[in-house]
C-alpha cells in the first residue's frame, strides 16, 4: 500500500527521516540553545554574510551552529545566520551542500537578491523565524533541493497578502518560504513549523516592481 500499512495482517512499516547534525568542520558561537520570541541569549551570536556579486562562497559539509541575532533586540537588520546579499547573478558561482545549520536566532539561509544559488542536501534544525528564505521577491531561478528543516519556531504571525519578509514580519515561524514562483523547491522535507506552514509562498501584488 502507498502508505506503507498492510491492512491485511494490521502492520505498518514506516521509514523516518534521520538528520545528523554535527561535521567534522563546525563554525559556532559563544551564544548558542533555546530559540524563541522571549529568548534573549548570553553572549554574541555571529553571522555570515556574502556581499555583492564579487563574493564568491561554496561550503560543503560544515556545520554552523549558534549563528544568527535575534530579531527582537534591536540590532542592525540582515544579522542571520547564512545571508547572500545582493549577490545577483554571481550566485551561479555559489552554493550550500550538505552542511548544518541549527540552533539560529534568526533566518538560517537568507536570499536577498540573489540569483542561481544551489542550497542542496543541507540540514536545518531549531531556526527562529524562517529555515530557507528569499527577502524580497525578485529572486529567481535558486535551486533549493532535498533539504530538511525541522523545528522552526516562531511567534507565529502569518504575512497577509501585502506583507512578507521584505515588510519586517520575521518571526512567523515557516520553513522554507519564497515570494517568487521563479525558484525551483523540489524533493525537501519540512516539519515543525510554528505557523503551522512548513512551506510558504506569498506573492504581494507590487513586489514584481520593486528593484
Amino acid at each position: 500500500h502507498p502508505d506503507g500499512c498492510n491492512y491485511d495482517s494490521g502492520s505498518c512499516e514506516f521509514k523516518p527521516h534521520v538528520a545528523l547534525l554535527t561535521r567534522n568542520v563546525k563554525i559556532t558561537s559563544d551564544a548558542t540553545g533555546e530559540v524563541s520570541c522571549a529568548i534573549n541569549p548570553t553572549g554574541t551570536r555571529g553571522t555570515i554574510s556574502i556581499l555583492d556579486t564579487s563574493a564568491r562562497f561554496n561550503a560543503g559539509y560544515t556545520e554552523f551552529h549558534g549563528l544568527g541575532r535575534p530579531f527582537n533586540l534591536g540590532s542592525s537588520p540582515g544579522r542571520y545566520a547564512l545571508h547572500f546579499h545582493h549577490v545577483h547573478n554571481s550566485g551561479q558561482f555559489m552554493s550550500l551542500i550538505g552542511n548544518s545549520i541549527w540552533d539560529a536566532q534568526s533566518v538560517g539561509i537568507r536570499i536577498h537578491h540573489t540569483d542561481f544559488l544551489t542550497v542542496r542536501d543541507n540540514v536545518l534544525y531549531n531556526i527562529f523565524g524562517y529555515g530557507i528564505a528569499a527577502e524580497q521577491g525578485n529572486e529567481n531561478e535558486n535551486v533549493i533541493d532535498h533539504n530538511i528543516v525541522i523545528d522552526i519556531p516562531g511567534c507565529g504571525n502569518r504575512p497577509a497578502h501585502n506583507e512578507g519578509v521584505a515588510l519586517g514580519k520575521q518571526e512567523n515561524g515557516i520553513g522554507i518560504f519564497f515570494m517568487n514562483g521563479m525558484n525551483r523547491i523540489t524533493n525537501n522535507v519540512v516539519a515543525g513549523g510554528a505557523s503551522r506552514s512548513d512551506y510558504g509562498v506569498v506573492l504581494p501584488p507590487s513586489i514584481f516592481m520593486q528593484s
